[in-house]
């Protein structure tokens, strides 16, 4: 109740689409607030922005960028209206990332399906989530209230896609992983493979579909996928596992996989956003490997539990991340490179 006292009063008549209460896989932990000049201070990057390029933001502090491997076709062959366009056009990926001080808005959305629908969908979420973040994040001081903060977020997303909408399956829908980078009253221990690691920093985040996060530890030299379960019980590789928009015969929102999580971080580590266009690639089973080549039974991959067929997939997309990050050229590294706490890569 008290996240929805500060809001604006068209804001408070959006209903919420996560049940509540939430329960929080991380304890409520004090942050360093921002002080007032702070507040108003903001840069914000989004794209794509038509030409796929790479967007850049100061030396080192961000990169985001949106493209297509989609072939190009001709159309209307034959015809004075023939013309050449790539298959799969316009791009449904979004990114969006507000900068302030100290803190930083970080999202990516990708719209369900081909077409102006989803990404109409996508670019209207993820600015919904981003204004929504900007205008209440000050009024955070403990992890907690930034989960609920996102909570609304996610439901403003939801509720900006049907907006004004004369039928509402006349909008299409997308996932979202998006959340906040918050600076840490006192360090926030992990332990990592045994090694006790003092935080001062951490992206607390909430995702629905199978947009994924990784991690980068500068300090480990070494990543971890922060979304590693949210293809879990998904019915097909055509599932994304949740959306936002009209997804159910209701026309409400699909959260079937909807998590809220946090992960710390400290000065250097890198946080990755991807849609499923780019960590398919990372995948053994999306890329057409059988489980005995990744060193599994020589079974079909229907065989395998869910919750190993995920560890696999997570482990096979860190060994290839660890790889191509040391990669000198055309993405193939001088020796290939096997995570300590990966043994099992060296057949891979």
């Amino acid at each position: 109740q008290q996240v929805l006292k500060q809001e604006k009063e068209e804001h408070r008549l959006v209903e919420d689409i996560v049940r509540l209460p939430l329960k929080l896989p991380f304890p409520s932990l004090s942050l360093k607030e921002c002080t007032p000049n702070e507040i108003t201070i903001t840069e914000k990057v989004c794209g794509p922005d038509g030409n796929e390029e790479a967007i850049y933001w100061g030396e080192d502090y961000l990169c985001g960028r949106a493209i297509s491997t989609y072939p190009i076709i001709t159309v209307n062959r034959g015809t004075e209206h023939e013309m050449a366009r790539r298959d799969g056009d316009p791009i449904c990926d979004r990114f969006v990332i507000q900068m302030l001080p100290r803190r930083t808005i970080a999202i990516v959305a990708d719209g369900c399906n081909w077409g102006r629908k989803p990404k109409i969908a996508a670019q209207r979420a993820s600015d919904a989530f981003a204004e929504y973040l900007l205008e209440h994040h000050h009024e955070a001081t403990t992890t907690h209230y930034v989960a609920r903060l996102i909570t609304r977020a996610f439901s403003l997303a939801h509720y900006n896609i049907i907006l004004g909408a004369e039928e509402i399956w006349d909008v299409g829908t997308t996932t979202l992983l998006g959340g906040l980078l918050v600076e840490l009253e006192e360090p926030l221990k992990e332990d990592r493979d045994g090694e006790i690691i003092e935080c001062n920093w951490a992206y607390i985040w909430g995702c629905v579909g199978d947009c994924k996060g990784f991690h980068y530890s500068v300090r480990q030299d070494s990543f971890r996928d922060i979304t590693s379960a949210n293809r879990m019980g998904t019915q097909s590789s055509r599932d994304c596992g949740g959306r936002l928009g009209p997804a159910t015969a209701e026309g409400s929102a699909d959260l079937r996989n909807f998590r809220i999580d946090l992960t710390p971080c400290e000065e250097g580590d890198i946080i990755i956003l991807v849609s499923d266009g780019v960590h398919d690639n990372l995948e053994p089973l999306q890329t057409g490997l059988s489980p005995i080549e990744v060193g599994e039974k020589d079974v079909e991959w229907e065989e395998i539990e869910a919750q190993r067929r995920a560890e696999i997939a997570a482990d096979y997309s860190i060994y290839l991340l660890t790889n191509l990050l040391k990669a000198k050229e055309n993405g193939i590294p001088d020796e290939p490179i096997i995570p300590n706490h990966m043994p099992e890569a060296k057949q891979w």
